[in-house]
């Protein structure tokens, strides 16, 4: 019986070529599409449980405490009777008085078991004085509402931390430091503030006056009163020009001292996280002081976008890591753009929460003479 033998088509070497290609583009884009969209997938904001009423949290989820809480009016005549009147009760109950704004700092300045807790967070109006570049703002008042404030009138924060969504009151009280090239921490911008003291008395604090409680205060946690308002140092919303170099991480301090000029406004550097160059590459980012006007309209990156995802799939995964460095090389930070100066503030650490309630992200900061670097690492 014959047989009838079938014809297999032919490629062409282009088409199969094509072909080779689109499999291999597939085979590494899946991987780090499927990782993303598992990742996206886990990250249920509605995971995060509400606090019961009475009690009170920190940012790191681990404190939820009972507590009688006051919300401070943002009408400083209000605010001021509240407050002197919530010192008077502590008194006669012998209870302890927490303060907060934004609740990043942890301990019993934020959180004191059956004590009072002065929510600031409402007490957050601002007022510039242009002519002597003063912000005066009240201590509740967040970064995330100062920048656009300032930004519509062409100034900008001299000194704060890389994040927005902290408290004035909380980043004096912990006399924070910035990733400003060259700037002492905040306290260097402090012009003035008003106090409240533990006997309900409020006193102005400068250099000049009060100059011990100055000191105090500025890095004090809440320790020795109460902060009101504060006169603030602003300074030009500068536009910036963006480079990034990926260095051996030995090479760092050499290149931050050979790439920081004068310049420069603002520089930070990234160690990487991926096994295979575990603290033995960085990324460092300097932003240069530009030639163009500032008309940049500011904007606040969104919870859900890809910058958060690749950050959250880092979590627990070694491929998760080296992909977030791999896109970090690849297109991390701003590099070859021009970005204002309240642009690049103007970014919230909530961007990166964990979402999570078997666990959370706390925050280690180690601070290294520069010559201690590598033997650190």
């Amino acid at each position: 019986m014959p047989v009838k033998l079938h014809r297999y088509r032919r490629f062409k070497p282009a088409t199969l070529m094509l072909l080779t290609v689109i499999a291999v583009v597939t085979i590494i884009v899946a991987r780090p599409a499927s990782h993303l969209l598992l990742t996206v997938w886990r990250d249920d904001r509605q995971q995060v449980i509400p606090l019961a009423p009475g009690t009170t949290d920190d940012a790191s989820h681990l404190n939820r405490t009972s507590m009688q809480t006051i919300d401070i009016s943002g009408d400083l005549s209000i605010a001021k009777v509240q407050l002197q009147n919530a010192i008077k009760a502590a008194k006669i109950t012998g209870k302890r008085v927490s303060i907060a704004g934004a609740r990043h700092t942890m301990g019993g300045q934020t959180i004191y078991p059956d004590g009072i807790f002065l929510d600031m967070s409402r007490f957050d109006r601002m007022q510039l004085n242009s002519t002597t570049k003063i912000l005066t703002v009240q201590s509740g008042a967040t970064w995330a509402k100062v920048i656009p404030y300032l930004d519509r009138q062409g100034y900008s924060v001299a000194v704060m931390q890389s994040n927005n969504d902290f408290s004035v009151g909380g980043t004096m009280s912990a006399n924070a430091h910035g990733w400003q090239h060259n700037r002492p921490p905040v306290a260097s911008s402090v012009e003035s503030f008003r106090l409240m003291l533990a006997d309900g008395k409020i006193v102005e604090c400068s250099r000049q006056e009060q100059p011990e409680l100055f000191s105090l205060v500025l890095g004090g946690y809440g320790l020795f009163g109460i902060i009101l308002d504060v006169d603030l140092r602003v300074v030009p919303n500068e536009m910036y020009s963006a480079q990034r170099v990926i260095i051996p991480s030995q090479d760092y301090i050499k290149t931050f001292r050979q790439l920081t000029t004068k310049d420069v406004g603002m520089v930070y550097g990234r160690l990487s996280v991926a096994s295979n160059s575990f603290l033995t590459e960085a990324i460092l980012t300097t932003y240069h002081q530009s030639s163009e006007r500032h008309k940049s309209i500011l904007t606040t990156p969104s919870p859900s976008g890809l910058a958060r995802t690749v950050f959250r799939g880092s979590i627990g995964s070694d491929y998760g890591k080296q992909l977030r460095w791999q896109l970090e090389k690849a297109s991390g930070g701003e590099a070859g753009t021009n970005i204002s100066r309240n642009q690049i503030f103007n970014r919230p650490s909530t961007l990166f929460e964990n979402y999570q309630q078997q666990s959370t992200d706390i925050l280690h900061e180690y601070f290294i003479p520069p010559a201690s670097l590598e033997l650190f690492l």
